[in-house]
This record gives structure tokens, sequence and C-alpha cells, in this order.
């Protein structure tokens, strides 16, 4: 599904795991004995996957590599600097076998801000499945990629997971992988997605925003879970549940340039925000630009709303949109420069507005123009 990228904003929180899969998941937990608590998910399954971890350099998985830039430019149109695509191609993968499943724990890239983990599900044998993303609802559309794959007549786009395997009787494994980061680094949000391959294999996407110190390292587990699921009853097929954790080292990338832009002539943005100055910051996921401006007297969040806060286009000097990356956020600040208490409700009035947007960009501009509903303000 295509983002909206007026509101692209990775705060947002994702969807829980359906009621029907936590239940089930909670009721084989509890039909297992539990012999040790060595680093388990919240939700304390016991390790019962034979465990086969292979390291593998990723120079052996270059020319096959299907990640997250290929999902980026997919779903949001944006792609990422240099840096951050030669940070994705260095990452040490490693495969991992959960029962009839591999996992293979493909990516990580960090800037602080952002933590990425991709890994990819298939079929030990390379047989057919269905394989499910289990912070999903089984009765979600397959979608075209995977009912390509299945290549079954009565299976469309539109048929629903559970329906899919039900109709192939192909096996039904749902699996989920994610980060678990140290407790001095604060996760603000999760965000979790997938794509499907043309082989029928899934790739698994946890994008976390975050507050780790940039040019450090930190020590993350990624834990990885699957279970057979019945697609009537959508419960694990003999309450077995496989899962494991590995101890992974993620370089937090660094900052590498400091700029404030300052405007020249005109200041305003539109009737009621006028710019004082641009902070930008660039990591190796690309260039944070924080546009600074002061709100008219007596404005409120919905005037800043009604003036099209969001719409404001980043142009080079020659007028030609800048590339996006895939964040984009808005912090409301009052007049001594700190943030409400809360954005509800929308009558409060607002003194000043930092807007930052992620650009796609290898180097900083010289120059750029902020393009606002009703003028455009040009800094340096």
């Amino acid at each position: 599904m295509k983002r909206d990228m007026d509101n692209l904003d990775l705060r947002a929180a994702f969807p829980q795991e359906p009621d029907a899969c936590h239940r089930a998941l909670m009721q084989a937990a509890s039909s297992v004995q539990e012999e040790k608590p060595a680093r388990l998910a919240p939700a304390r399954i016991i390790l019962i996957a034979a465990i086969l971890i292979v390291a593998m350099t990723a120079a052996a998985f270059a020319a096959a590599r299907t990640g997250l830039m290929d999902w980026l430019m997919k779903e949001w149109n944006v792609t990422l600097p240099t840096q951050a695509q030669q940070m994705l191609s260095s990452t040490e993968q490693s495969t991992c076998q959960l029962g009839p499943l591999t996992v293979t724990i493909t990516e990580t890239l960090s800037d602080g801000r952002t933590t990425f983990l991709t890994a990819t599900a298939r079929t030990a044998d390379g047989s057919p499945a269905v394989i499910f993303h289990s912070n999903n609802d089984p009765m979600m559309p397959v979608g075209e990629t995977l009912a390509t794959a299945l290549s079954h007549p009565s299976i469309t786009a539109d048929t629903p997971f559970c329906e899919a395997a039900r109709l192939s009787g192909l096996p039904f494994y749902a699996v989920m992988a994610w980060l678990q980061l140290p407790g001095d680094v604060a996760i603000e949000t999760e965000m979790m997605e997938d794509d499907y391959q043309s082989d029928g294999s899934l790739l698994l996407i946890d994008m976390l925003s975050t507050s780790a110190l940039p040019g450090s390292e930190m020590q993350a587990d990624v834990y990885l879970r699957a279970y057979e699921m019945d697609p009537v009853s959508l419960e694990p097929v003999n309450s077995e549940i496989w899962q494991l954790s590995e101890r992974r080292t993620i370089a937090i990338g660094s900052v590498s340039a400091e700029r404030t832009y300052k405007p020249e002539g005109n200041t305003h943005l539109n009737d009621l925000m006028t710019v004082t100055e641009v902070r930008a910051r660039q990591t190796c996921i690309g260039i944070y630009m924080t546009i600074c401006a002061d709100v008219a007297p007596g404005a409120t969040l919905d005037d800043l709303f009604a003036a099209d806060i969001m719409g404001i286009t980043l142009l080079d000097s020659e007028g030609h949109a800048l590339p996006l990356g895939f964040e984009a956020a808005v912090d409301l600040l009052d007049g001594s420069g700190q943030p409400f208490p809360s954005l509800d409700p929308l009558e409060i009035t607002v003194d000043s507005v930092q807007e930052t947007r992620l650009l796609s960009l290898d180097t900083m501009p010289e120059s750029l123009i902020l393009e606002g509903l009703t003028g455009a303000v040009t800094v340096k």
C-alpha cells in the first residue's frame, strides 16, 4: 500500500497483533513447560526451536539482496544516501532455523534517531507455503505479489491470508522479527512492515524512532518467532512455537556536518509563519532540515494546519524539489522553546513552530528555497 507522503510520520504507532492470534500464543505458551528464562521475549514463550546460526558475509549475498532500499523505493518512492547504502551492504548476515523456516537477518542501520532491522523468512527446503507476518491480521488480503507466487486459480490479491492457506492446502506459517534495544536507549515509537518477494518469501521490517548517541555502538537483541497456524482456528498447530534471539552490535552513524541557514529577503511562508532559521544536521540516513518559524500572535494549531504547515516544499536554488527521505514530523514549541504538554485541543495558541524534514542527500546544499502556501523563503 502506498503511503501518503504529505502525512508521512514514523511516530505513528503500529497495530497490535490480532486478539485471536494473541490468545492462541498465550494458550500455547502456557501449555509448555518452561525450563530456563534465558533472554526470552516479554511473552515468555519457551525456546523450542532447533537453532542453526550460520555466519555469512554481506558480500556473498550482495547480488541477491532485496531489502530496505527496494522497499523504501517501492512503498514511499524514497532512497537513502550513499553512506546508508554502504552500511546496509556491510551488515553481517546470519541465518537461523525456526522449525521448517529459515529467517535471515539481512540488514541493520541506525543514526541514533532512527533504527532499522530487516530479515527475510522462507521455507528451509524451498517448498511452497503461505508465510504470514504475525503482526498483521490473518484476514488481510495477500496482495498481488504473494497471489502470483502461490499460483492458485481461486487465490487473488484480495483473498485473505487464512483463506489462501485453506484453498491452497499449503502450510500456513506466522513469523515475526523485532529489535529489543538496551534500556538506556529510549524508543519513542515502533512500526513494523513487510514486503513479499516474487518467490513467496517475506521481508520483515522493524523501524524504531530512538534516541541513541550518534557515532557510538549499541548492543541490541534480535528476536525471531514463528509457528504454524491453523487457517481455520488461527491457533498454533500442535501448540508449537519456535523462538530464538541473537545479540547484535549495531554501529550508530555519526553526525558528519551541521549548518544553520538564515533567510534572505522575504521571510514569510504564509500569513502566519515567519522563518527565523533552518538548522541542518547530516547523518548516515540523510540531512535533517529543521525549519524554525515564529507564529503570528493568537494563532492556534487549527490555524496552522489550515495554512498547510505540512505542505512546505523544500527546493534547491533552481527551484527543483529536493529528494525527501522517509520521515516528516512537526514539533510545536511555546514562546520559551519548550514543547506543549499536549496537542489537544487544537484551539491551543502557538508562539513558534519547528518542522523537521529528512532529505536524502549526500552533501549539504549551499542554499535552499522553502515554498509555503502563499510565499517562498530563500535561506543560505
